[in-house]
Parts: C-alpha cells; structure tokens; sequence
C-alpha cells in the first residue's frame, strides 16, 4: 500500500506542478482511477469462476454497487493513510524521482489495459455459458 501511495502522490505532484492544495485530491483521483478499472477485471474474475449466469442489468447493478461502496466508503480512509503513512515525507526522500513516475504512469495506464484484456479473456467465456 506504501508503495502505491507514493507512486500516485509523485504522479500527482508530478501533474499539480506547485499547487500544493491538489496533491492530496489528486493521489485520490489516481488511485480512485485506478480502482474504478480494477474493480470490474475482479468481478469478472470472480464471475467466470463461478456457474451462476447473471443477467446484464444485475452484473451492471453489481459493478454500480462495488463502484459506490469503494468510492464514497474509502475515500476518508485513503485521506487519512495518506497523512498516517506519512506520504508526504517519504515522497520528499526519494531519491530516483523519475522512476516512481514512470510506475505511476504505468499503473495510470495499465489500469484500463488490464481492464480491457481481462474483458477480452473473462467476458467471452462468460458469454459462451447456456
């Protein structure tokens, strides 16, 4: 968790530039962003491991379900993990800058790449069941 922390708040700084009142809202934006993809690549996982066929409003229901929890139930918890881990802190001791960049850049947009492969792998074989 630490280390994703640091890879969306150096981003973050990273995109802010001096505007220090938008480091905190944006590692959330990132980390958010990248929830938002993950979540539905785990939910389809989950669905073709299971022989239950739901209906496309249900799976779309679900995911809406997954999406408000995780997005109104974490985001006071990230807020303070971020000033309990003391993110700010660490990010200032980093040495190699340009590389937790270009991970957050990675997770930035490998993010909806996972999400379409894994709709490409999982949402096919979910389709074939009767």
């Amino acid at each position: 968790m630490n280390k994703i922390l640091l890879y969306n708040f150096s981003l973050s700084v990273w995109f802010a530039g001096k505007k220090r009142n938008l480091f905190e809202k944006g590692t959330w934006f990132l980390f958010s962003y990248e929830l938002f993809f993950i979540t539905p690549s785990i939910v389809m996982f989950l669905l073709s491991l299971i022989e239950i066929r739901l209906s496309e409003w249900m799976l779309l229901l679900l995911l809406i379900f997954f999406w408000i929890i995780i997005f109104y139930g974490i985001r006071g918890w990230f807020m303070a993990q971020l000033k309990i881990r003391r993110i700010e802190e660490k990010y200032r001791t980093i040495e190699k800058l340009w590389l937790y960049r270009l991970i957050g850049l990675l997770l930035y947009f490998g993010s909806p790449c996972f999400f379409i492969f894994s709709s490409i792998l999982f949402f096919d074989e979910y389709l074939k069941r009767p």
